[in-house]
């Protein structure tokens, strides 16, 4: 089995589409899971994902050796999404202002709900030192864990829920 870099080298140094075809089907479940977790729509994950995708087919090129390409893919997925969502609060602001119903004003004294909770957690998964954070994306997200060698010890976060 080839490893990401090597499918990636294919595409761009062959055009060989079957090896980009690859590496997104390793790939899309997991990142499809944690974006779901970041913007709570199925749909919004699906659009978001392939515009991951497609910028990796973009950037691929200009990508260094030593990036984790499951790491890259996380922190452009997280990139992405929140450009998603900027430009959904965007959206219903102007409706809002439009509709002046006031059932849409957001209540800021509320607790956190679990998209804000999930969001500072994906934070801190991508404040971790590029070692930890694969094991962690590995074990938690793409569901391998004996594939990593690096253990890590996981402290645990109090969040108000």
């Amino acid at each position: 089995m080839e490893d990401d870099w090597a499918l990636l080298r294919r595409y761009i140094d062959e055009q060989k589409e079957e090896a980009f075809t690859e590496l997104v089907q390793r790939h899309a479940g997991w990142l499809l899971n944690a974006l779901i977790r970041q913007l709570r729509d199925y749909h919004a994950a699906v659009e978001v994902r392939q515009q991951v995708f497609t910028l990796l087919a973009q950037k691929s090129t200009t990508l260094k050796s030593d990036v984790h390409v499951g790491g890259w893919l996380f922190t452009a997925a997280r990139n992405v999404a929140a450009h998603h969502q900027r430009g959904d609060r965007r959206r219903n602001f102007y409706l809002n202002q439009a509709g002046r119903d006031p059932a849409l004003i957001m209540n800021t004294e509320q607790e956190p709900s679990d998209a804000e909770i999930d969001t500072q957690i994906d934070s801190a998964i991508a404040a971790l030192p590029e070692e930890d954070q694969q094991a962690i994306l590995l074990r938690f997200f793409a569901k391998r864990s004996g594939e990593h060698p690096v253990l890590v010890q996981v402290e645990y976060f109090q969040f108000r829920c």
